[in-house]
């Protein structure tokens, strides 16, 4: 669905609309799921739909975190097409950090979770390696605070980093 509609528009409200009345004419009843659909262009800037899914976060140059908190219901909960487009922009040397709630779930031994915030507090802190050294730091530091327990549900980190190249002379 996601691709087809992609296809024919570049506006992500109307692709999660899209995707939400194909979706509710296939699932049964109380089934939905979540999503961040955006839209990212060569200049920096983002259009992006959350579905229920947790806010991004973007981690700025300059160390400061901005969550991406817009949104409406998940795909297959609600008719109609009640998506609106929210925006952002990543700056050179910014990052977007997409992730599922697993990780910020994740429950040490004495029950408590790790918590959005503090997911946002770490992707700050170690925002001063590679972006694959930093999403292996953030999954080891989550791992080590839930220790025994492990994750009680799946756990994925995207990080997607905006470079620009440098001027040709």
């Amino acid at each position: 669905i996601l691709h087809y509609e992609a296809q024919t528009t570049e506006d992500v409200a109307q692709i999660a609309a899209a995707m939400n009345r194909k979706f509710m004419e296939v699932a049964g009843p109380g089934d939905f799921v979540t999503c961040f659909l955006a839209r990212l262009r060569p200049e920096g800037s983002i259009e992006y739909v959350r579905a229920g899914h947790d806010p991004g976060v973007i981690v700025r140059g300059t160390g400061s975190a901005e969550l991406l908190a817009d949104g409406g219901a998940p795909i297959g909960i609600a008719t109609g097409d009640a998506y609106l487009t929210s925006r952002a922009t990543l700056n050179s040397g910014d990052r977007l950090f997409l992730y599922t709630d697993g990780l910020h779930e994740a429950a040490s031994d004495t029950a408590l979770s790790f918590g959005r915030e503090q997911l946002a507090d770490l992707l700050v802190e170690t925002s001063g390696v590679s972006p694959a050294e930093q999403l292996d730091d953030v999954i080891k530091t989550v791992a080590s605070f839930a220790g025994d327990r492990g994750f009680d549900d799946d756990v994925t980190l995207l990080c997607v980093w905006r470079r620009t190249p440098a001027s040709i002379e």
